[in-house]
């Protein structure tokens, strides 16, 4: 087995939700991205699917446009050993909805992306010992709130990121029956 590259050589915007189920694996990784100079657009289709739904591990993800919709993520990850980097997420802009969900994953990496125009930029849930990585990412002009770390995912790992415009930029809740905690600042 190898390492698998597909490569999007043109600034199309494709209008449909992309699903990867290639049965990728730590031997046999796969590896999503833009060309050096291209700029591609993947946007939810009409369908409030998201643009981009990761369904197998071992996926890099990186340098595209994700569009979501009104209740559409911009990626929606839910396995484990994904890395989303160097993309530009923005779209969803329905309150509660993410222009990165991860649900249920592990080990996922979110690093390098710009994060904006979405309900929410980045939602972490349900991801019992998960050792996610959000690092490094600008999230700004999101409708509601910056990331929120929620029920069952207390090992995420969140850092050096720059976020602005939130009355909420981190919110915290590991647990249905503990109080949220929060990281609060005003609006810049």
């Amino acid at each position: 087995m190898g390492h698998y590259i597909i490569e999007i050589r043109d600034d199309d915007t494709f209008s449909e939700a992309i699903v990867v189920k290639i049965r990728s694996s730590a031997e046999a990784t796969l590896t999503i991205r833009a060309a050096v100079g291209s700029t591609p657009a993947v946007e939810s289709d009409k369908n409030n699917k998201p643009a981009l739904k990761v369904s197998f591990s071992f996926v890099t993800v990186e340098g595209l446009r994700l569009i979501g919709a009104k209740r559409s993520a911009g990626v929606h990850n839910c396995v484990d050993d994904v890395t989303v980097r160097g993309c530009d997420i923005y779209g969803a802009g329905e309150r509660g909805t993410q222009g990165v969900f991860i649900q249920g994953a592990q080990r996922a990496l979110v690093v390098d992306n710009a994060i904006h125009d979405n309900g929410v930029s980045i939602i972490v849930f349900d991801a019992k010992d998960d050792d996610n990585t959000i690092r490094n990412n600008r999230i700004y002009d999101n409708a509601e709130s910056g990331i929120w770390i929620y029920k069952g995912s207390a090992n995420s790992t969140v850092f050096n990121n720059t976020l602005f415009s939130y009355f909420i930029e981190i919110q915290l809740r590991t647990s249905m029956s503990s109080p949220a905690a929060a990281v609060r600042s005003e609006k810049v």
